[in-house]
């Protein structure tokens, strides 16, 4: 899908949403587990409505929300921008103690600032200051702020019983997290463990956001393509509803200057040469990839949004170079676009 302002300039739909237990045919209402665009889409977009607002600055360290927060460096903006030191990923729901008193053992005595390392733990934190903040639960915070507001039918961090069955399937089991986590605990923690079985469907098939209640910051974002084309326009001031132009400056700027991963506030820039957008869209474009299979890239020059929803994780997670498949998308999507305008 692609298009610019309320305007979709093309839109497809091929496959299946399904493949087990039986195949099912794509169809436009099909809701994804978008898995990683929560990032920007939801917690950053919930983020800078209260930077706007005036309740918090990005550089304010973590403690002015958590007190008993052990490191007193961390800020607002580097949990942002992916430069906390926290680790890329940790299986949460296996340790006894609850999530937030773990993220502060992962968080003490990290070296913080020192370049880009992708982190969901760091999303998860940022979630719970969002909390704290809103002085109510993270999906009732972002109803109220964000899905309310923008009308948004097709946008849920929790998707109701009766929805379902038009949620396209991720994979058969959680055997691409179990492999993952049994490389940060033993044996026996990992065979313990209830390891969701059944094909995921309705349900996120992040593990950290799944055993949260739904969405922990980092992932957990179903939509359709066509709300996540709606949403997506909250990040251009031409056709933002909730945010002012100057803080959409937060989103193209580089935030983290000298990294070879260039980063502003919830997202990736184009201008870091081998991103999954490619040399087809500008060095100012701006985006995200999901694991699940998904992607959203805007280019502000043209004003243009670029939205890939697929299920590269059903039945099972195969080893595939998505990047590549993102930026042969588009290639061919410019190049469509160009001849028809």
């Amino acid at each position: 899908m692609a298009g610019r302002e309320d305007r979709i300039l093309y839109e497809s739909y091929r496959g299946n949403r399904a493949l087990e237990p039986l195949p099912e045919p794509l169809t436009p209402d099909t809701l994804y587990d978008v898995a990683s665009l929560t990032k920007p889409l939801i917690t950053a977009l919930l983020a800078l409505c209260f930077v706007q607002a005036d309740e918090i600055r990005i550089t304010d360290p973590v403690r002015r929300f958590l007190p008993d927060f052990p490191n007193h460096e961390i800020t607002i903006l580097q949990l942002a921008t992916h430069t906390s030191g926290l680790p890329d990923w940790h299986p949460l729901y296996l340790e006894s103690r609850p999530y937030y008193e773990e993220l502060k053992t992962l968080a003490a005595g990290v070296k913080t600032g020192r370049g880009v390392n992708y982190s969901c733990p760091g999303y998860i934190l940022l979630h719970f200051i969002l909390e704290r903040v809103a002085g109510e639960p993270f999906n009732q915070a972002v109803q109220r702020s964000i899905i309310a507001p923008l009308k948004l039918n097709d946008v849920f961090l929790r998707v109701p019983d009766h929805l379902r069955n038009r949620c396209a399937p991720t994979e058969k089991g959680n055997q691409w997290e179990k492999r993952l986590a049994a490389t940060h605990k033993d044996k026996k923690v990992i065979d313990a463990f209830p390891w969701r079985e059944d094909v995921i469907r309705g349900h996120t098939h992040d593990g950290n956001s799944h055993y949260l209640g739904g969405c922990a910051g980092n992932a957990g974002l179903f939509a359709t393509a066509r709300s996540v084309f709606q949403l997506s326009a909250e990040f251009l001031p031409q056709s933002a509803r909730l945010l002012r132009a100057e803080t959409l400056d937060l989103v193209r700027r580089n935030l983290t200057p000298g990294s070879l991963s260039q980063r502003s506030f919830g997202f990736k820039l184009n201008a870091t040469p081998l991103t999954s957008a490619g040399r087809t869209l500008s060095a100012a474009a701006f985006g995200h990839n999901g694991f699940t299979g998904t992607s959203l890239w805007i280019d502000p020059t043209d004003a243009m949004r670029y939205i890939l929803l697929s299920n590269r994780v059903h039945p099972r997670v195969n080893k595939i170079n998505f990047n590549r498949v993102r930026r042969r998308l588009h290639r061919a999507l410019v190049r469509r676009l160009r001849k028809t305008e």
